[in-house]
């Protein structure tokens, strides 16, 4: 971050903090370009009639959600990356019964090398059972429901709370304005206010957008 900041200042790049953006403020600001990036923001299906709670991971590390001791908590990974696994262990460590459920060969087998050992021990040492090989169905009306990828057979995956780990919904609201405004500027938009992927994609666009203009 440090380096970071030496080179937007070595560069001349003005930073504006704190300054709401909308159509009239960036025409205010009369640029020729704007590139959007606005990100996505952590999303979960509302409460479904079964009686589960459905919160995302961000919610739990920002400390909103109660998690009482012995709860039955399903994680649901779509990706089985670090996100699953870290979020499974703060629960564990709270003192929850945690399932970490992917539709993948393994949860956490998208992390890296050198940090899946020490992730794979403290999940085991922790007892957060995992379930592979499971997706989550459409919603049906009538509760979550999960299947076995394979066997296309119905399992059942009990937790009074199910926490989504990794799913997103990009934040297109500045973008949806800006397309009925009337604005002198050319509008690219970049990473995951495009689709929800990954930092690398999102670094990759940037750079590609800042260089072609």
């Amino acid at each position: 971050m440090d380096w970071l900041a030496s080179e937007l200042d070595h560069l001349g790049v003005r930073v504006s903090l704190g300054t709401p953006a909308d159509a009239a403020t960036l025409r205010a600001a009369e640029a020729d370009v704007v590139i959007m990036a606005t990100g996505a923001e952590a999303t979960a299906p509302r409460d479904p009639a079964g009686g589960q709670r459905c919160v995302t991971d961000v919610a739990v590390f920002d400390g909103a959600v109660d998690v009482p001791e012995g709860e039955s908590v399903v994680v649901y990974d779509r990706d089985a990356g670090i996100r699953g696994g870290l979020v499974a262990v703060e629960l564990a460590e709270r003192g929850a019964r945690v399932r970490l459920v992917t539709p993948l060969q393994a949860p956490c087998q998208d992390v890296n090398p050198t940090q899946l050992p020490f992730l794979r021990r403290t999940l085991t040492a922790l007892g957060v059972e995992a379930v592979n090989d499971t997706e989550l169905l459409p919603d049906s009306g009538d509760g979550l429901r999960f299947r076995n990828v394979w066997s296309k057979r119905e399992v059942t995956v009990d937790g009074s709370l199910v926490v989504f780990a990794g799913i997103a919904a990009s934040r297109t609201g500045l973008l949806r304005e800006l397309d009925g405004a009337d604005t002198e500027f050319e509008v690219r938009a970049v990473g995951d206010c495009v689709a929800p992927r990954t930092l690398r994609d999102a670094v990759r666009e940037g750079a590609l957008a800042g260089a072609a203009v």
